[in-house]
Protein backbone atom coordinates (compact mmCIF):
# COMPACT_ATOMS: atom_id res chain seq x y z
CA UNK A 1 0.00 0.00 0.00
CA UNK A 2 1.16 3.49 -0.83
CA UNK A 3 1.31 6.11 1.85
CA UNK A 4 0.13 9.51 0.68
CA UNK A 5 2.36 12.31 1.89
CA UNK A 6 0.56 15.35 3.21
CA UNK A 7 2.65 18.31 4.37
CA UNK A 8 2.22 19.43 7.97
CA UNK A 9 -0.19 22.29 8.54
CA UNK A 10 2.50 24.66 9.83
CA UNK A 11 4.43 24.24 6.58
CA UNK A 12 1.36 25.09 4.54
CA UNK A 13 0.71 28.18 6.67
CA UNK A 14 4.34 29.25 6.40
CA UNK A 15 4.33 28.91 2.62
CA UNK A 16 1.05 30.84 2.39
CA UNK A 17 2.42 33.61 4.60
CA UNK A 18 5.65 33.78 2.60
CA UNK A 19 3.76 33.96 -0.70
CA UNK A 20 1.50 36.70 0.68
CA UNK A 21 4.48 38.77 1.86
CA UNK A 22 6.20 38.30 -1.49
CA UNK A 23 3.10 39.42 -3.34
CA UNK A 24 2.71 42.46 -1.07
CA UNK A 25 6.33 43.45 -1.61
CA UNK A 26 6.21 43.10 -5.39
CA UNK A 27 2.92 44.94 -5.78
CA UNK A 28 4.14 47.74 -3.51
CA UNK A 29 7.31 48.13 -5.57
CA UNK A 30 5.28 48.01 -8.77
CA UNK A 31 2.95 50.74 -7.53
CA UNK A 32 5.90 52.91 -6.48
CA UNK A 33 7.50 52.59 -9.91
CA UNK A 34 4.16 53.40 -11.57
CA UNK A 35 3.76 56.47 -9.37
CA UNK A 36 7.20 57.74 -10.36
CA UNK A 37 6.56 57.18 -14.06
CA UNK A 38 3.03 58.41 -14.56
CA UNK A 39 1.91 59.97 -11.29
CA UNK A 40 -0.98 57.54 -10.83
CA UNK A 41 -2.54 57.07 -7.43
CA UNK A 42 -2.58 53.82 -5.47
CA UNK A 43 -5.96 52.66 -6.74
CA UNK A 44 -4.25 50.11 -8.97
CA UNK A 45 -2.52 48.63 -5.91
CA UNK A 46 -5.24 46.11 -5.08
CA UNK A 47 -5.56 44.76 -8.60
CA UNK A 48 -1.78 44.35 -8.75
CA UNK A 49 -1.81 42.68 -5.35
CA UNK A 50 -4.46 40.25 -6.53
CA UNK A 51 -2.46 39.57 -9.68
CA UNK A 52 0.75 38.86 -7.78
CA UNK A 53 -1.01 36.71 -5.16
CA UNK A 54 -2.61 34.50 -7.81
CA UNK A 55 0.65 34.31 -9.78
CA UNK A 56 2.77 33.34 -6.78
CA UNK A 57 0.18 30.91 -5.42
CA UNK A 58 -0.14 29.12 -8.74
CA UNK A 59 3.66 28.93 -9.08
CA UNK A 60 3.95 27.62 -5.52
CA UNK A 61 1.22 25.03 -6.03
CA UNK A 62 2.80 23.89 -9.27
CA UNK A 63 6.19 23.47 -7.65
CA UNK A 64 4.67 21.63 -4.67
CA UNK A 65 2.26 19.46 -6.64
CA UNK A 66 4.50 16.35 -6.49
CA UNK A 67 4.37 16.51 -2.68
CA UNK A 68 0.70 17.37 -2.21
Amino acid sequence: METIYSPPLCTVFFISFFVLCLALFFSFCHVLSLKEKSGQDGSIFFSLLLYYITTFYSMTLLSLSPFL
